[in-house]
């Protein structure tokens, strides 16, 4: 097959908009594996099937949860299978971090217990950040190819804090980056501006350009938050904090978030728009889908 496009070009060429198109997610299976990925990653792998039965009956009994496979270029595999529980909540996000010798270990593990912050687990709370970047070129070649280079610029800024990732969602968008614990999606990384976004991210802001959304909000929200954030000039991850939302039409909805320092309210009117232009979903799918587009039409605050 020859490639006669990447659609992450494509993409930025028609100036396609990144906020709200960050993929749903407030729970996270992250599971090392060295091996060779497929298109689907997890699936496709050679890990024990008893491990992935058992994933995947966790991921059927937890909304909002995926896994994820990853793998690092600093030699973590030598020293154990690092497998790691993560909750990208708006509040009280964390990070358990669990090394075991062989995949088998894993079953050991009450996730349940985890998943409910059980004390037996605090021992397992990491705290320094994570970084994903997605590299899964089986799944979209855009993923590899624009990828990779910013992986080995995150490696060189923060060692064994990044890792490549299986399909994160959005090759449109590549390289794509997913910082936990606050699950935040960035896209359109390249080595010479991934250093801004995760300074940013370690100031406990938000670097706006290329922001794609939280992964614990609805795209709607993700939408109103964009626009919040816009309006205000407040790039700080705890300045705000959802309330609620309703569709109010087909294409409209309204949003509120509460100011965390003065209490006052903000209530945003989103409209979403489809473009005439359409683009290739992926690199290996011919199919095309409309470019979204959310406008804010009104912000107030009380």
């Amino acid at each position: 097959m020859i490639q006669e496009y990447f659609c992450s070009l494509l993409s930025a060429q028609a100036q396609e908009s990144l906020h709200a198109t960050a993929s749903h997610g407030e729970v996270w299976f992250l599971l090392e594996n060295h091996g060779i990925w497929e298109g689907k990653a997890f699936e496709q792998s050679d890990i024990p099937g008893a491990l992935k039965n058992h994933l995947s009956a966790v991921v059927r009994a937890t909304p909002g949860s995926r896994v994820l496979m990853i793998k690092s270029g600093h030699g973590r595999m030598a020293s154990g299978i690092s497998f790691f529980v993560v909750h990208s909540r708006e509040t009280s996000s964390a990070i358990y971090e669990f090394t075991v010798q062989r995949y088998e270990e894993i079953l050991d593990l009450d996730i349940q217990a985890v998943l409910d912050d059980s004390e037996l687990y605090r021992p397992s709370l990491r705290k320094e950040p994570l970084y994903l970047i997605c590299t899964n070129g089986k799944r979209d070649p855009c993923c590899a190819k624009f990828g990779m280079p910013v992986y080995a610029a995150m490696l060189a800024q923060v060692g064994s804090q990044v890792w490549q990732s299986s399909h994160v969602g959005g090759h449109r968008f590549a390289a794509n980056l997913v910082c936990f614990p606050h699950g935040l999606y960035f896209g359109r990384l390249t080595p010479g501006n991934v250093k801004q976004v995760l300074d940013r991210y370690q100031q406990g802001k938000i670097h706006l350009e290329f922001y794609r959304g939280r992964a614990c909000y609805p795209e709607e929200v993700q939408a109103a938050e964009y626009h919040r954030r816009r309006e205000t000039g407040e790039l700080g991850l705890e300045a705000f904090t959802f309330q609620d939302f309703e569709q109010q039409g087909e294409d409209t909805w309204l949003v509120r978030f509460r100011e965390a320092a003065s209490g006052r309210q903000h209530q945003l009117h989103i409209q979403r728009e489809l473009s005439n232009l359409e683009l290739p979903q992926s690199c290996l799918k011919a199919e095309t889908s409309p470019l979204v587009t959310y406008h804010l039409l009104q912000h107030s605050s009380t």
